[in-house]
């Protein structure tokens, strides 16, 4: 699949880049306290070739990872890729061409997987969604 092409899958499923969430984060937070939230995130996928594995940004934008985890797990089985959701300085300003892929928040291939640097910070909750921990 083409770069344009997954990006169109993910604004159809997300929303066009830079979507915001809420007018203010911290209200957001305070109305949506357990949720795992990024705002400023961006999603990377990992593309594959016989030589090399090339990441890619392809969105960026708040995202609610509690509330979006179907979807991104959607959008990688769609598009066949390996779906990143890194925070703002992962992959902005002087990390632009190279993202720190290591510190992703979230990683999905149709099944969503916690980053390690974040396993202190999220767990699944009785019904299985992702939440902070308290």
């Amino acid at each position: 699949m083409k770069i344009t092409e997954i990006e169109n899958v993910i604004c159809k499923r997300l929303g066009h880049p830079g979507r915001m969430i809420g007018g203010s984060k911290s209200g957001y937070m305070q109305n949506n306290k357990d949720n795992v939230v990024v705002f400023n995130a961006n999603i990377i996928i990992e593309l594959k070739t016989i030589l090399k594995t090339k990441y890619t940004k392809v969105w960026y934008g708040d995202i609610d990872i509690t509330k979006d985890e179907n979807i991104l797990n959607e959008i990688a089985q769609v598009t066949g890729s390996m779906i990143y959701v890194l925070r703002e300085y992962d992959n902005r300003f002087d990390t632009e061409s190279k993202p720190n892929i290591s510190n992703y928040v979230v990683k999905t291939n149709g099944m969503l997987v916690i980053g390690p640097n974040w396993e202190d910070w999220y767990t699944r909750n009785d019904a299985a969604k992702l939440i902070q921990k308290s």
